[in-house]
């Protein structure tokens, strides 16, 4: 007859052999869980996701970006005051020296100055032009290395001596090959809303292959 000591050793290699079969066997189900949920998180992610267009847009797709604008506005290319690339894309102009709404963006690459100084700077001319800046904080922006977005309101002249205000978002973005971009959409006081402007801010990305 087995001794107590035989029977007890017996049932602790048994019990040992079993809880080292249910813990590969969690192991396995955790790493299945875990290729499972990668996707959808980086899926599900702001930064990550691909962006849909959105309906009535189009995409347009740049020098190391992409993004969406509304349909049926005009798309052209050229330099800012420093000379680096411009994309400007207008909207209907509702009157002369004003349209419906547009997007801005430069490309400088690599940046000359750092995130910080970029948006230093950016903050001391506000003070200086007299534009009234609502919104100041970091944002993410898909495949950015870092963004920061600018809220703020402006006036400025247009025909016969006539001002209108106008409003205007900045997102400044900080590409990981080095490159800043300073993506712009603007329009009359409450037109960012109703041209849906936001949505083509929101559908901007950093793409592979600039530079």
């Amino acid at each position: 007859m087995a001794s107590v000591e035989g029977v007890r050793h017996s049932m602790t290699v048994a019990i040992t052999r079993h809880a080292a079969r249910r813990s590969r066997r969690a192991t396995v189900a955790v790493a299945a869980v875990l290729l499972l949920c990668v996707p959808v998180i980086g899926g599900c992610s702001a930064e990550d996701r691909p962006r849909r267009v959105p309906s009535g847009f189009t995409s347009y797709r740049g020098d190391g970006y992409a993004f969406a604008y509304p349909q049926g506005w005009t798309v052209r290319r050229d330099k800012d005051r420093l000379g680096h690339p411009m994309v400007l894309v207008d909207g209907p102009q509702i009157r002369p020296g004003v349209s419906q709404g547009q997007i801005r963006v430069s490309t400088e690459r690599p940046a000359r100055l750092s995130f910080g100084d970029q948006l230093g700077q950016y903050r001391a001319l506000s003070a200086i032009t007299g534009r009234r800046v609502r919104v100041d904080r970091a944002v993410k922006v898909a495949g950015a290395e870092r963004a920061h977005r600018f809220e703020g309101l402006y006036t400025i002249g247009v025909d016969a001596g006539e001002t209108s205000q106008m409003e205007v978002i900045d997102l400044y973005v900080r590409t990981e090959d080095g490159a800043h971009l300073d993506f712009v959409v603007r329009a009359p006081e409450g037109g960012i809303a109703a041209t849906r402007l936001s949505e083509a801010l929101m559908s901007l990305r950093v793409t592979e292959g600039g530079g």
